[in-house]
């Protein structure tokens, strides 16, 4: 078994964590949101194209809640209508997973949701005409409790745009900027009026090459239209178009599935927050947030049902990208003392002496990859792991104790391992390391949590058995400069990350 260990150079945003001075934020320019220009096809549709997950199941209707779900069509007309239905999940009182919450049938929590109120929008989407940004559509829902068996949905008829030229022919796309955590919308069709022979024309081409892409806050675009590491989240301040996921699939021409949901990890959520994890809810074509040990979609599910399934076979990637681990990562916020809790407590990477065995495998699968391949080996694009580094880190992990088993590095690996099942051999794998950890001296063990996370994606793609698996480590991004709210990346930083993607793929598939 041998095992191809990947990562772009170091460099685009170094990062002195002896230093907190300001750093000269990325220049724009160097890394511009690229234009998409796409060709005619002559025997196109007369209909909408869409793309990224949604529920196809009802003809005409296009139901969708995952961030970064396009639907675009060629017209001729003066004026766009378009029909929706909305059902807003929120229940008006935290739209933020990051923000401190109390177990929902406390007292105190009740007080809290007497004292907010819910807000008027739910699900956004840019709007784009003839490849410009016009506007935004703000979708208005019923508000829902989150876990609701019973949701309400809300019929809008928008206008999107009037005053067109009539004689000439035009472009829409809506985009959707919002994730799963704020509402699901259904998305009925455009209807077009004014001028001569207003509807549909023939559509784009299909894109050529296609990207999945499994993730959490970073790859939904969490924040990165906030003005700064300060600011708390709203749908407003978040937009999937520009996520770094979104903007790679326009460098390389490609189509972007995101599967993503802020405060989601591969084993446990932020703070453990009693739902589905990522890998949980991955199989879904419509995300809903519900509790551990509920099924995220239903395989039987007939059409116009809530939860149906999404079918792999739908789609073939050629690149599926892994960015999970940081809400794994976070201090847990447990104050029930739940099984849940101490399991979270025992996967904080040096914080807890429980973790120690696997830090210990982790840490020693490294020093033998360094040693034969040389220091740094992550980032030598030529290293192969050996065999018995592989081996004997397989043995380690064996031997830890029950407590650290099916924790990150095993979730992990087993992720990997539905992925390649679900997907077959063909696709590249690229398991990264986000932005938003780093190696400050704050308890996270001797190593810090940046390395110790490194090293645990490194192993749980070598003990996972696959092949064509790579790692991508990207540079801690802490710049006010570049930081959306709560200290994400922002709209800046997902062109900086996008582009060193771009690089890596284009690097590993030369026909690209």
């Amino acid at each position: 078994m041998r095992q191809k260990l990947y990562s772009a150079p170091v460099g685009f945003l170094a990062f002195a964590v002896a230093s907190a001075a300001c750093v000269d934020a990325v220049p724009l320019e160097d890394y511009p949101d690229p234009i998409e220009v796409r060709d005619v096809d002559p025997q196109g549709a007369l209909a909408p194209e869409v793309i990224g997950r949604v529920d196809r199941s009802v003809p005409g209707q296009w139901r969708m809640s995952w961030p970064g779900v396009r639907i675009i069509a060629r017209f001729r007309g003066t004026t766009v209508d378009a029909d929706f239905d909305e059902i807003g999940l929120p229940d008006g009182v935290n739209l933020d997973p990051f923000e401190a919450i109390l177990p929902s049938d406390s007292p105190e929590e009740e007080t809290r949701k007497k004292t907010r109120n819910a807000p008027d929008i739910f699900s956004q989407f840019d709007v784009i005409i003839d490849g410009k940004p016009s506007n935004v559509l703000k979708l208005r829902g019923v508000p829902n409790g989150p876990r609701e068996p019973a949701l309400t949905s809300l019929s809008t008829q928008a206008r999107l745009a009037d005053g067109l030229d009539p004689n000439a022919e035009h472009s829409i796309e809506l985009v959707r900027r919002s994730e799963s955590s704020v509402g699901i919308t259904t998305f009925k069709g455009f209807t077009f009026s004014g001028g001569i022979n207003p509807g549909y024309l023939p559509s784009f081409r299909a894109h050529k090459h296609r990207l999945l892409f499994a993730g959490d806050s970073i790859t939904a675009g969490y924040g990165n239209e906030g003005d700064g590491f300060l600011c708390k989240f709203t749908p407003e301040t978040s937009n999937a178009r520009l996520s770094w996921a979104s903007v790679a699939g326009r460098y390389l021409g490609a189509q972007a599935m995101l599967v993503a949901w802020s405060g989601k990890g591969m084993a446990i959520n932020f703070r453990n927050d009693g739902g589905l994890t990522l890998p949980g809810l991955f199989d879904a074509s419509v995300a809903l947030d519900v509790p551990t040990g509920t099924p995220a979609c239903d395989p039987t599910a007939k059409p116009g049902d809530l939860r149906p399934c999404f079918d792999p076979k739908s789609y073939d990637p050629e690149v599926i990208v892994v960015n999970l681990g940081t809400n794994d990562s976070n201090e847990s916020y447990c104050p029930d003392g739940s099984q849940n809790c101490q399991e979270a407590e025992r996967l904080q990477h040096g914080r807890n002496p429980d973790s120690a065995s696997t830090n210990a495998c982790s840490t020693a699968f490294a020093a033998c990859v360094d040693a034969a391949c040389g220091v740094d080996s992550a980032t030598n694009v030529s290293c192969v792991a050996p065999v018995g580094c592989v081996d004997e880190a397989t043995r380690c992990l064996a031997a830890r104790p029950p407590a650290e088993q099916g924790l990150y590095v095993d979730k992990y690996a087993a992720f990997v391992k539905k992925l390649r099942k679900d997907y077959g051999p063909s696709p590249l794998i690229v398991g990264v390391l986000g932005p938003m950890l780093s190696n400050f001296p704050s308890g996270d063990g001797p190593l810090g949590l940046k390395t110790t996370m490194a090293n645990y994606i490194r192993l749980a793609i070598a003990t996972s058995g696959e092949t064509n698996v790579d790692y991508l480590q990207l540079d801690t991004h802490f710049f006010i400069e570049s930081s959306g709210c709560d200290y994400h990346p922002s709209a800046i930083t997902d062109r900086v990350m996008a582009k060193r993607l771009d690089a890596h793929i284009r690097r590993r598939i030369p026909t690209w």
